[in-house]
């Protein structure tokens, strides 16, 4: 059993968004589960539109669907797109984070079942690029007693690359796949993933890039770099 999501609060009057802030944008990670144990990793990937003072745009931001598949589907497009779970409130700043998604259903062995996922107790870092945190979901209807799932949770957004930035990783390569040991190696040090590994590798990743990276090595350097962020 895998359940995927993501959200954000924020009580109040939400001024006016802007696509100006450098924060808006995709991000994309993963959840290490805690509580219960045994369900592994959960994707997590989200577009967030963020106002000039640090309130999150709930009208336009949204679960990303095509990297969180199991995640249901809104029933409402923006702008003509399918779009998952919309966020109820949130708050992000370069110094702080902090999201809750709507309530939303799923269906589960039959049963509906209700969702909502909050993302909190947050550090940001690299200007608001990097985000770690604890993942909590509730769930209702498929327990006589509602569950709650716990984990830590990374994201990061990928570089806007023109191809110089490359240099982030250690490939001679221009075709075929990273290794991620050529990730790693891109950075300041060569034996762990740091920001820039992993957020270079996520470009050539969601774009498909040459020289590419398959799901798995990216997978993988998301886990490392979540540990190398603990290990700080």
């Amino acid at each position: 059993m895998v359940i995927t999501a993501i959200i954000i609060m924020l009580a109040g009057y939400l001024p006016a968004a802007s696509q100006d802030n450098p924060l808006t944008g995709d991000y994309f990670g993963s959840v290490a589960v805690n509580s219960p144990s045994g369900l592994g990793n959960i994707d997590l990937a989200f577009h967030l539109l963020v106002a000039t003072g640090g309130a999150i745009d709930a009208a336009s931001s949204y679960i990303l669907l095509d990297k969180t598949i199991l995640f249901p589907k809104s029933t409402t497009q923006i702008n003509g797109k399918d779009v998952g779970p919309k966020v109820l409130s949130g708050t992000f700043t370069s110094t702080a984070f902090s999201l809750m998604t709507q309530p939303f259903t799923s269906m589960a062995n039959g049963r509906t079942v209700n969702r909502q996922i909050v993302l909190g107790n947050s550090t940001v870092k690299e200007q608001g690029n990097s985000i770690t945190g604890t993942y909590t979901e509730t769930i209702t209807g498929y327990l006589p007693q509602p569950m709650t799932i716990i984990g830590s949770f990374v994201l990061v957004r990928p570089v806007t690359l023109d191809l110089s930035y490359a240099c982030c990783i250690d490939s001679m390569a221009l075709f075929g796949e990273l290794s991620i040991e050529e990730i790693r190696a891109g950075g300041k040090n060569p034996s762990v993933v740091e920001f820039e590994d992993v957020s270079c590798a996520m470009y050539h990743y969601r774009n498909a890039i040459a020289p590419t990276v398959s799901e798995t090595v990216m997978k993988q350097a998301i886990a490392e770099y979540q540990n190398y962020l603990i290990s700080q």
